[in-house]
């Protein structure tokens, strides 16, 4: 398995032409960025073995939050029968609940008009 950024290659031309001193400032920082991939790569594996291990102990338990789970549907359930109760009310007829409007007398009022002027295309205002 090749490492990402392990692999160095250079012709013999190109290794006697290169700055010796550049070089090794490069191969030295190559070598500081794979030590640090490999560390954080030994770091994803352990937190994978232990999530791993936290997996293969849950195994076979119940579900801990069980009721919380089964009160959250019993309500949201409750919630939806509401909702198409008040939608079979606001639209008698039919049967089928369907998306209703408030009548204008629930609505709030619109808001004031406000005369401003506007911009022409051209930038200026013609008022």
């Amino acid at each position: 398995m090749a490492c990402p950024g392990a692999q160095v290659q250079m012709t013999a031309a190109e290794l006697a032409a290169a700055d010796r001193t550049g070089l090794i400032i490069r191969l030295e920082g190559r070598l500081q960025r794979l030590e640090a991939a490999k560390a954080k790569a030994l770091a994803d594996v352990g937190s994978a073995r232990s999530e791993l291990t936290h997996a293969e102990e849950g195994i076979g338990k119940p579900f801990a939050q069980a009721t919380q789970l089964a009160a959250a549907r019993e309500r949201s359930a409750r919630i939806s029968k509401q909702l198409a109760a008040k939608a079979a009310e606001a639209a008698p007829g039919d049967g089928e609940p369907r998306a209703t409007s408030l009548a204008r007398s629930q609505l709030p009022p619109p808001p004031p008009a406000v005369d401003r002027p506007r911009p022409a295309r051209n930038g200026t205002n013609l008022r």
